[in-house]
């Protein structure tokens, strides 16, 4: 996604990134965004089957752009629950301008 394809003024941007990974193919989508609250929940599903090379490393991110609707000017705890893990894998809190 290139900056010039989100209007600021009426969307934001997330990106979820999963650090360094000592493997190939290890994407991933967020594949869902749900708002309760002053919590937006990122969920995130596994790419294909990663296929381990030793002397590679990646460093697999998904951007995705959001509705700001009625979030402007609050801030918001985003939390990203990745594949099978119900609970969030990671959090962190967030003014949406």
């Amino acid at each position: 996604m290139a900056s010039s394809e989100v209007d600021f003024s009426t969307h934001f941007v997330v990106i979820a990134f999963r650090g360094v990974q000592p493997t190939i193919n290890t994407g991933f989508r967020i594949t869902q965004v749900v708002r309760r609250g002053d919590t937006i929940a990122l969920y995130a599903q596994p790419g294909r089957l990663p296929i381990v090379q030793p002397d590679e490393v990646s460093f697999p991110y998904h951007a995705i752009k959001v509705p700001k609707a009625e979030a402007q000017g609050q801030v918001f705890t985003f939390t990203l629950h990745f594949g099978r893990f119900k609970e969030a894998v990671a959090s962190s809190r967030h003014f949406i301008p």
